[in-house]
């Protein structure tokens, strides 16, 4: 069951975006909803944060089921996906242990997740990544 005031705590957690990267308070507010009972506040949380704040200051670990989100809102599951996979991409390109970390969920056995780390891996910015170097992605296809 809903509690009443979901909208008003899923609004809130979208409008602190603008000060939640300068605001240690606001940012430390923000990550007790990430505990929220309601999918739609967690949600917009994780949106806010991954948009809003800098990577050492979120737990960027508790954001990867994101980008495998589910709802029966489309829109709004692939909104959060989205952030989550630009976020974590930003770091992929600097942080050899995200790029793997993304690589190792390509595999994974459920396919939103392995379409979200997809979509983060090829919103990394920069160069192309050296993909002859990092070895096969995409699992070997069986024959028939």
């Amino acid at each position: 069951m809903l509690q009443p005031m979901y909208h008003v705590r899923k609004a809130a957690a979208m409008a602190l975006g603008a000060v939640v990267g300068s605001d240690g308070a606001v940012r430390q507010a923000l990550l007790a909803r990430l505990d929220d009972e309601d999918w739609g506040v967690r949600a917009a949380t994780v949106m806010t944060l991954s948009e809003k704040s800098r990577a050492e200051d979120v737990p960027i670990e508790s954001f990867i089921p994101w980008l495998g989100a589910v709802s029966f809102r489309q829109d709004l599951s692939e909104k959060v996906c989205r952030a989550v996979a630009r976020f974590v991409a930003l770091e992929a390109r600097h942080d050899e242990r995200w790029l793997k970390r993304l690589l190792e969920l390509v595999r994974h056995p459920e396919w939103r997740m392995r379409r979200g780390a997809a979509i983060a891996l090829l919103s990394i910015p920069g160069e192309p990544l050296p993909w002859s170097e990092l070895g096969p992605v995409w699992p070997a296809r069986r024959a028939s």
